[in-house]
């Protein structure tokens, strides 16, 4: 626990959301690895169907989400359309322009300087901003 509690203190976080997150294979004694080895001939969980993949969190959150568009869409399509409304005008040029100069290479050459100007792109990393 000490080793835990120095580790936790080190990467700013706590004890919990290490035992939660990282996997840390510490030095183990005989008895342990006796119990260990006892431990992992019973199963833990259920056993999974040979077509049936098990799921991470990852796919359950996604599961979840496409269930709550499903019964909500007019609610989400709605909140959706108010947070672009809510954009000025210039903002959603901007944006447009901008995926334009990303995707196509050429983009820029045939964009005029005023409107270059206007929108005060850079390019910064190989990438408009």
């Amino acid at each position: 626990m000490k080793q835990k509690e120095a580790m936790a203190e080190k990467m700013r976080t706590s004890v919990k959301y290490l035992d939660q997150s990282y996997l840390k294979i510490f030095p183990m004694e005989k008895e342990e690895l006796k119990f260990q080895e006892e431990s992992t001939r019973r199963p833990l969980t259920a056993p999974v169907e040979d077509d049936e993949e098990p799921m991470g969190a990852y796919s359950r959150q996604l599961i979840r989400n496409k269930r709550y568009y499903d019964n909500n869409k007019e609610k989400v399509l709605k909140k959706q359309k108010e947070y672009k409304d809510a954009k000025p005008l210039h903002d959603k040029a901007r944006i447009r322009l901008l995926h334009f100069l990303n995707s196509e290479a050429d983009y820029y050459s045939r964009m005029k300087k005023s409107t270059f100007e206007k929108y005060n792109f850079k390019k910064e990393n190989g990438r408009w901003i």
